[in-house]
């Protein structure tokens, strides 16, 4: 029930479409950076036509570091609508210990790693990390008995 909670949350709040709209955002940014410096990158680089094929390699390793640079918008994008599902899920469901159980679940199963490095986590995880989530759960659990 937790997991369907979660997952009704996305629904109801519309990320899926919100996902959508701030790739597209990054992606438009990820070319406008590349369209005002691909023309001095390929004319260092000794290329006469942007069309060249040779200079394709090039082309791949520029979207490379861009994209590299821009990865953590994206992520921290996705861990902010999974945070909103997760809380979605617990005002649902109003379980938080299946809730930490499956978060646990997942943990072992996936053999992941609860709490990796903060600047992993920043930069590449989508989702927050398991054991986060697991803090989360158990801070609304406390507000909600202190309640």
């Amino acid at each position: 029930m937790s997991v369907l909670a979660h997952e009704v949350t996305h629904y109801q709040e519309h990320h899926i479409w919100w996902l959508v709209l701030w790739q597209s955002i990054i992606t438009v940014v990820l070319f406008s950076i590349f369209h005002l410096i691909y023309p001095a990158l390929y004319e260092f680089a000794g290329f006469a036509h942007l069309h060249d094929i040779a200079a394709f390699p090039l082309f791949v390793l520029i979207f490379t570091v861009i994209s590299f640079l821009l990865n953590p918008v994206g992520a921290a994008i996705s861990r902010y609508f999974e945070r909103r599902a997760d809380h979605g899920a617990l005002e649902l469901n109003r379980d938080p210990e299946t809730f930490i159980s499956v978060m646990a679940q997942f943990c072992n199963r996936q053999l992941s790693v609860a709490y990796p490095h903060p600047i992993i986590e920043w930069y590449k995880y989508s989702h927050p990390s398991p054991g986060n989530r697991i803090k989360f759960a158990e801070k609304w659990r406390d507000a909600r008995q202190d309640a």
